[in-house]
């Protein structure tokens, strides 16, 4: 069992024993740095859990079968996750090699994604009309994924589906309404399986959704379980995490990197980490607009940096693409502070110039952000225009003691 995971030992032998000897908690925590393991272990552990045998691995019984192809009835997933680098790399190596194995893993990160759509889960989460475009959308995806090949214009949908689903969330957490959704769930009744929650993200779930949470957690049944995936485990609240057996995944090494990008991908190249190869070659990543994400705010808040510093750094930035990253992975960020002080403003913010703006403020900035960022395209306007437009008269307000 847990054969498929890669560097974690000390978790797999944690959770091996915890199986063995039944004493698994039924509401656990997987919290460690991105790309890592820990979604891996997630439905690995569901399909030990439901296994009609020993748990191996190589088992073939009708449920391990079932869950290895994400067709298992007894699991729900939660999650936000932007599974586009794993899409794209799984789509460059079928396109290179024509090998069915990356027609699977196609089809899994397919479901992956459109897990967390279901309808219980998202009744009330969408407008009609979205619900019916995830529906249309569904629907294309099935015919495409239900093909022996796929040829190039069936990747090109699938990318476009991925997209069309990623531009409908509104935020990077799990809404309230999907929350509720999977309470509903769990009281139905199936006594012939374990039953299990998947939660990803959940250190930026909404104040009303963790009281849902742990309402449920307060509640154990015995074939019920509850796997919590987090990177931060601090910003899980106290009352959550002492529910909880906590499993500590820890940074990958080196030669852990590269078998798992030689297993996943045929890649034979050295990397540092899975997401430095998964942005190697993307300069609107995440890995790489973040740093420039920190600077900008910095340049605007810190009343110390003039108007000069500002406007220097930003004339650097003609790429009407790049600057949509930026507004982009801007935006996140201060949604994730605004997140993050509703759980407490204790813990240690991400970037420490934001903690001294008021959330009045951060909204105001948030929607207009989000309002340059849907116009840029639209109207085809100036990239350093937009970047002045939005943060010279922030940083005037910075200057003059106004925010």
């Amino acid at each position: 069992m847990f054969g498929n995971v890669i560097g974690q030992e000390n978790v797999i032998k944690l959770l091996k024993n915890d199986v063995v000897k039944k004493s698994l908690s039924n509401s656990i925590i997987f919290y460690g740095e991105h790309s890592n393991g820990k979604l891996t272990t997630a439905f690995e552990l569901v399909r030990v859990l439901n296994c009609k045998y020993n748990g191996e691995s190589s088992c073939q019984c009708s449920n391990c079968t079932r869950i290895k192809t994400l067709d298992f009835e007894g699991f729900i997933f939660l999650s936000r996750r932007d599974f586009t680098y794993y899409l794209c790399e799984y789509i460059n190596s079928y396109k290179q090699t024509q090998d069915q194995k990356y027609i699977e893993k196609i089809r899994r990160i397919i479901k992956l994604i459109f897990l967390p759509l279901q309808d219980f889960l998202v009744k009330e989460c969408f407008s009609e009309s979205d619900k019916k475009f995830i529906g249309e959308q569904s629907e294309n995806i099935q015919k495409i994924i239900s093909k022996d090949e796929f040829n190039s214009s069936d990747l090109e949908d699938i990318q476009k589906i991925n997209s069309n689903i990623l531009e409908l969330y509104k935020k990077p957490n799990i809404p309230v309404d999907s929350i509720r959704g999977m309470l509903e769930w769990t009281y139905i009744t199936q006594p012939d399986i374990n039953r299990v929650v998947i939660i990803d993200k959940v250190d930026l779930l909404e104040e009303s959704s963790r009281n849902i949470l742990l309402k449920r957690l307060e509640e154990p049944a015995p074939n019920l379980f509850f796997i919590l995936i987090a990177e931060n485990k601090n910003r899980i609240i106290e009352t959550v995490r002492s529910r909880c057996r906590s499993y500590f995944f820890n940074k990958l090494k080196t030669e852990d990197v590269v078998a798992i990008l030689k297993n996943e991908f045929a890649e034979e190249t050295i990397y540092n980490s899975v997401n430095d190869f998964l942005t190697r070659t993307n300069q609107y990543s995440q890995a790489n607009i973040y740093p420039i994400v920190i600077k900008l705010i910095n340049y605007v808040l810190v009343k110390e940096h003039s108007f000069f510093e500002l406007t220097t750094f930003i004339n650097g930035f003609q790429d009407r693409k790049q600057v949509k990253a930026i507004l982009h992975n801007l935006k996140t960020t201060i949604e994730k502070e605004m997140l993050q002080r509703q759980i407490s403003y204790d813990l240690e913010p991400e970037i420490k110039s934001l903690r001294n703006i008021s959330n009045i403020n951060l909204n105001y900035i948030a929607k207009l952000i989000k309002d340059r960022y849907n116009k840029i395209e639209t109207f085809n306007l100036n990239p350093i225009l937009v970047l002045e437009g939005i943060f010279y008269p922030i940083k005037t307000m910075v200057q003059n003691d106004q925010i």
